[in-house]
């Protein structure tokens, strides 16, 4: 079988499918703040018991009753499992009745029957998950993709002679392309309408029947269209900076950091920084002291985004006076089997001037220097290219940054496919291209490819490129403030 993926994790189409769908559910009605978190979809975690073997079953970090209510009211068989059934963590193990599923259908057959899907023949107890208001048997997965649009779809009002648009479900039967708006469109057979009016909700045509149903065309979507950029060039300066604690010396670690934000030749407007152990998980460290001192000494201009999610060392330090921040979004744990456990913290900022909006990510990848890490890291970029294709429908963003410790060359693909790409070998000017970002810890450089990058769009003009080599008489000073060296770039998107 050739698998897809969701979240990064192998499936079938007809899982992918319906967990897209069960999102926009979740989020439409306010039961998720941002996306599915995915432990499990094809996998053989030994307390799943081989339910995973096949696609057609999930393990999301979601398991509240209102949520598992909706999978329910999918198709899905959703429960709750606990840790006094045995598991580790707590977590919402679903499956639905589509034709790859092979391992767990017996699971669902049982919860149809009124129990939990555990033990043998999964009827070793009863179900303790909400049927109140639920049909059983359950829908199958791809009636319930069908049962999650209609929810979403808009309902039309009668309002004197105009119709307006409600947030109530929608009750359309047909779908058919309608072709202008001045022209009845072509309809079914024996079908007539009552009136040549027209009504337009999100970019769409809608006509009523005689039946007094609507009726629109396939384009209907209620996804937030694409912003549109401001009208004037945008130029931007980003770095990307990881001062890893290998080194041990705080003092020289924290100095060097409050260097690198002040750096007059740098002049960067937002510095991505990774591996700043101790400041947001408490940790009472000397760096984290000589960090927080050094931040509050540095020009009033300057700000910190900190990261919220326990063992997240991804931060954002930005120009106040250049860039505003609009939103600090949630971080993003990538969750990936097989890979180290990695975050990646995000913010939209906006440039004061053009009021252009942009979206910055600051992950960490997997560190392993081996095949398995080179694949875990393109898995990695995966989920947080779908996490920013998800974030296009619920914000409001004009362009997309991702810097950070890649630990590899420029090759992620996913990042790629949402036409994103290195800045190095598209920059005018290049100043130190030739030398490795990381610098381990001897004191004369060393030429090489970089593993610290940034990304942009494709249609942005890298105006400049710099590794930055701090040195003295030809060495870097002693201590060294961290194993890497940062990389800055400067940037200019084009007008509308």
């Amino acid at each position: 079988m050739a698998y897809v993926y969701f979240r990064g994790k192998p499936t079938c189409k007809h899982m992918k499918a319906w967990l897209e769908a069960y999102q926009s559910e979740l989020l439409r009605q306010g039961l998720l703040k941002s996306n599915l978190d995915v432990w499990q979809l094809v996998g053989g975690a030994s307390a799943s018991a081989g339910t995973h073997r096949t696609p057609g079953a999930a393990d999301t970090d979601q398991y509240s009753t209102a949520q598992l209510k909706v999978a329910r009211q999918m198709g899905a068989g959703a429960c709750k499992r606990t840790k006094a059934q045995g598991f580790d963590l707590v977590h919402c193990h679903l499956m639905i009745n589509c034709p790859c599923n092979g391992s767990s259908r017996y699971q669902w057959n049982a919860i149809n029957d009124g129990y939990s899907g555990l033990g043998g023949g999964g009827r070793g107890s009863r179900d303790d998950g909400p049927r109140a208001g639920i049909k059983f048997p359950l829908i199958d997965w791809d009636e319930g993709i069908a049962w999650a649009k209609a929810k979403a779809a808009p309902k039309f009002t009668k309002r004197v002679s105009t119709y307006v648009v409600t947030d109530a479900p929608a009750c359309g039967r047909a779908s058919y392309g309608l072709k202008a708006a001045t022209k009845t469109p072509a309809r079914p057979k024996g079908w007539t309408f009552k009136s040549k009016g027209w009504v337009k909700f999100e970019g769409v045509l809608y006509i009523q029947g005689a039946d007094g149903f609507w009726y629109h065309g396939p384009s209907f979507d209620l996804v937030k269209p694409k912003p549109t950029p401001p009208k004037v060039r945008t130029a931007t300066s980003v770095g990307t900076y990881n001062p890893s604690d290998k080194l041990g010396n705080d003092v020289a670690r924290a100095e060097g950091i409050a260097a690198y934000l002040i750096d007059p030749s740098a002049d960067v407007d937002v510095w991505h920084m990774q591996e700043l152990t101790g400041i947001a998980d408490g940790k009472s460290s000397a760096f984290s002291r000589q960090i927080r001192s050094a931040i509050d000494g540095l020009d009033m201009r300057w700000r910190a985004v900190i990261p919220t999610t326990p063992w997240n060392e991804n931060y954002f330090f930005y120009r106040n006076d250049r860039v505003r921040l609009v939103k600090r979004l949630d971080d993003l744990i990538v969750r990936v089997p097989g890979a180290e456990g990695k975050h990646a913290t995000l913010a939209i900022f906006a440039d004061r001037e053009t009021g252009a909006k942009t979206l910055h990510v600051n992950p960490h990848l997997d560190p392993r220097n081996s095949a398995a890490g080179n694949k875990a890291r393109q898995a990695q970029g995966q989920v947080i290219a779908d996490h920013i294709e998800d974030l296009r429908k619920t914000e409001t963003f004009h362009h997309v940054v991702i810097a950070g410790d890649m630990n590899q060359g420029p090759s992620i693909t996913a990042f790629t496919k949402i036409g994103l790409t290195s800045v190095r070998p598209r920059a005018k000017k290049q100043t130190n291209a030739e030398y490795a970002s990381f610098q381990g810890t001897g004191t004369t450089p060393k030429k090489g490819v970089p593993i610290d990058h940034i990304y942009v769009e494709k249609d942005a003009t890298v105006d400049e490129y710099e590794l930055m080599l701090h040195l003295v008489g030809g060495k870097f000073p002693t201590p060294k403030p961290g194993d890497h060296q940062p990389v800055r770039s400067h940037v200019t998107y084009p007008a509308a």
